[in-house]
């Protein structure tokens, strides 16, 4: 039996509460892919109540989409009420800020996840593809359950699936067939392009700004490395150095030594080294030294608790050893 009917007949036989978790800093593929799946759930299971959380907080895109979706969260407290807990776009508790002590022992941890990764042992199943959003993922699993999404989910899945590919740029064939069905079942993708086109606030533009400021460039095998600070935003603030002309952004924020690191790459350094930043950059820098991470090819984020300056040490040594490794197996392999 497929991973798919499987996730779909545990979350059908479930008979008490289930929570649908977003990771920390939402983005608008993990806010669509929990929303429509609850959706999903709602119907298959009429039963029971099913309920979103996101006690790690949500990106300003993705709390727009929620705001748009017209949803609400539950307390963190409210998850030790549910039977079943499902990670949304993530592979483990960390990252959605949570731990085991904040659920219920008893609760059947399950993950819906796009990103290649290893999950922890507490994860009962995992329905996961290296396809590039979750939104994908759940509309497999509505195919399997035979369920059309409504029109304002199937609005929100294509929300998802355009933001997590760059607005298509970094799209393949399965994001754009499962686009189309989208279409299909009437989303007009003007709506949801001019959707992604928002305004920037002059808060973000301001730490695009700093960033650009306070970059250090580092050149390593040919790739320009920017290397950064801010306060706040600094996953945009990763995307505006890469906008500048670096090949790799690396952008930290500090609070009370928890850091939060965004990681961006552009699709020529990927292309040129075969290096992903989520798996072989942030999870193993994590493996190696503690925190979590993980993300995509090009997109990456790395939760750690130390000292900036510590940590860019041991980062930017890694860095360069990893990326050199890479480019020098590449090239043996070409002779």
């Amino acid at each position: 039996m497929c991973k798919a009917r499987i996730f779909l007949d545990r979350t059908k036989s479930a008979k008490g509460p289930i929570a649908i978790v977003i990771h920390s800093g939402g983005d608008p593929d993990a806010v669509a892919s929990a929303f429509s799946l609850k959706l999903l759930i709602e119907k298959l299971n009429p039963r029971v109540s099913v309920a979103l959380f996101a006690p790690g907080g949500l990106s300003d895109d993705g709390a727009r989409l929620f705001e748009t979706l017209g949803l609400s969260l539950q307390e963190r407290p409210c998850l030790k009420e549910a039977e079943t807990v499902i990670l949304a776009d993530t592979a483990d508790l960390p990252h959605a800020s949570l731990t085991l002590n904040d659920i219920s022992e008893h609760a059947e941890i399950l993950v819906v996840d796009h990103h290649k990764t290893r999950y922890p042992d507490y994860v009962k199943l995992a329905f996961s593809d290296t396809c590039k959003s979750s939104s994908e993922l759940v509309l497999q699993l509505y195919d399997t359950a035979g369920e059309t999404p409504t029109q304002t989910a199937s609005w929100a899945l294509a929300i998802g699936i355009s933001c997590d590919t760059a607005r298509l740029a970094t799209s393949d064939n399965r994001s754009l067939l499962a686009l189309s069905r989208l279409v299909q079942n009437g989303v007009n993708i003007g709506e949801v392009l001019s959707w992604m086109r928002c305004e920037m606030k002059e808060d973000e533009r301001i730490a695009r700004i700093k960033a650009a400021q306070r970059a250090r460039v580092i050149r390593s095998q040919g790739f320009l490395i920017g290397i950064s600070n801010v306060g706040s935003y600094n996953a945009s603030a990763a995307s505006g150095l890469l906008s500048l002309g670096f090949d790799l952004a690396v952008v930290v924020s500090e609070k009370k030594k928890e850091l939060t690191v965004s990681i961006r790459a552009t699709s020529k350094f990927f292309e040129k080294t075969g290096l992903s930043v989520g798996e072989e950059i942030c999870q193993e820098f994590c493996r190696l030294y503690g925190g979590s991470g993980g993300g995509h090819e090009c997109v990456g984020i790395i939760h750690h608790i130390s000292n900036k300056d510590e940590f860019l040490r041991k980062f930017m040594k890694f860095l360069e050893v990893t990326i050199q490794a890479k480019v020098k197996g590449s090239r043996n392999a070409q002779k």
